[in-house]
């Protein structure tokens, strides 16, 4: 329809979130995690999304709500229009079923997916996400982080000579197959936007934006303010070495540290790091070129480098709907 045509066109005529900021500033060298000062206050909660809907705005407030001891941010993963005009492209013609995302995007806008081809229905999608991400910076404008593709690779550039599956530019952003390094470009625009220039919280809590808690998510992040171990997450657990997932899910550098034993997937839905941990994580990425899929990535990383790890229990959690 007209309509809907003029959706699409006003979609891609409209600047990208953030686009009047620069992301790098001369003389800055990322990531000011880096540069600690004196003892620590409270920790860091940084929410992680892409199309905060309203239910998902809704959550992120009540996590800012229940959580006065601790400094809540949102990190919006929002790519330039190429990136997403290339990633529609890259999608099949075919008639498979279209990525959960897109169907849940339509269903809470128009309440049932329409019989669209998988091009226009994710050129919609798009309309509806940045409509979100909007919506979320007025709202909560003081507490937005943003972040891109494009940034990340600023930071790590050798992650574009990485051969992923799916691959980057297809179906997985770099942000969502380098969670790690995401995080660094997010907290980099922590310390643009702050003025801040030394990190002085004593752990980093990063969540995905689909999650909800049976108690209070203060009480939840204050069980955990005595344990002192640099990565906890969930459902930890060993796997095999494959060389064919692992060669295309990371650099060479880091498959040259693999052994036996030391190789752990978990789930990423709440994980929380150490300022040491994040230090090394960068010294990793930067000076060595260890990069791997965040999902068995960040564990093994911290099995190799003899760090301290910690097990959550999300007793009280649920996932709403998938985030990917």
């Amino acid at each position: 329809s007209v309509l809907l045509l003029y959706i699409i066109a006003t979609s891609f005529a409209t600047a990208s979130v953030g686009a009047s900021r620069p992301f790098i500033r001369p003389g800055d060298e990322p990531p000011l995690i880096t540069a600690r000062g004196g003892k620590c206050s409270g920790d860091f909660v940084m929410v992680q999304t892409f199309n905060p809907t309203v239910h998902a705005r809704a959550r992120i407030q009540r996590i800012i709500d229940e959580s006065p001891k601790q400094k809540v941010f949102i990190a919006i993963h929002t790519n330039s229009e190429a990136d997403i005009i290339a990633e529609m492209q890259s999608f099949p013609k075919s008639e498979k079923p279209l990525p959960t995302v897109v169907q849940n995007a339509m269903k809470e806008r128009f309440g049932a997916v329409s019989e669209l081809t998988n091009e226009t229905m994710m050129a919609l999608a798009t309309t509806l996400m940045r409509t979100s991400q909007k919506e979320l910076e007025k709202e909560m404008p003081d507490a937005v982080l943003r972040y891109s593709d494009v940034n990340i690779l600023e930071m790590y550039p050798y992650i574009n000579s990485i051969r992923t599956h799916g691959g980057i530019g297809h179906h997985h952003t770099v942000g969502f197959e380098f969670r790690d390094q995401a995080i660094q470009a997010a907290l980099r625009d922590y310390f643009y936007r702050t003025g801040e220039r030394k990190w002085n919280f004593c752990h980093l809590w990063v969540l995905n934006d689909n999650l909800e808690f049976s108690g209070k998510w203060g009480t939840f992040f204050e069980k955990y303010r005595e344990n002192n171990a640099d990565l906890l997450s969930s459902n930890r657990r060993n796997v095999s070495i494959d060389e064919h997932k692992f060669g295309t899910h990371s650099s060479s550098a880091f498959r040259a540290m693999m052994k036996e034993g030391l190789i752990y997937e978990h789930d990423q839905q709440i994980v929380r790091y150490s300022p040491r941990f994040l230090e090394a994580i960068h010294e990793q990425s930067n000076s060595k070129k260890v990069y791997a899929f965040s999902a068995y990535g960040t564990p093994s990383l911290a099995e190799m480098l003899g760090l301290r790890y910690g097990s959550l229990s999300l007793k009280g959690v649920k996932e709403r709907g998938s985030w990917n």
